[in-house]
């Protein structure tokens, strides 16, 4: 699983000069539990698919499709 994890952590944000910031390219397909996520960030209306980036807490950023069933618990659990 932690291989999986950094797998994803390196495909998470692009900066363009002109195009979006922060939108995630792939998608973790697993779940997340809460407890190892400290924090996360929405990724930008602009990006061609929505997601979610949830930060861990040793400091991986996870992308994960906004529209996935658990993604509501993390980002409510975190608010």
């Amino acid at each position: 699983m932690i291989f999986n994890l950094l797998l994803f952590s390196k495909n998470v944000f692009s900066s363009g000069s002109s195009g979006p910031d922060n939108c995630c390219f792939k998608f973790f397909p697993g779940t997340l539990s809460a407890s190892r996520v400290r924090s996360f960030i929405l990724t930008d209306d602009r990006c061609p698919k929505p997601g979610v980036v949830f930060v861990t807490r040793r400091n991986l950023n996870i992308c994960v499709e906004k529209n996935a069933t658990w993604v509501d618990v993390g980002i409510n659990k975190h608010n």
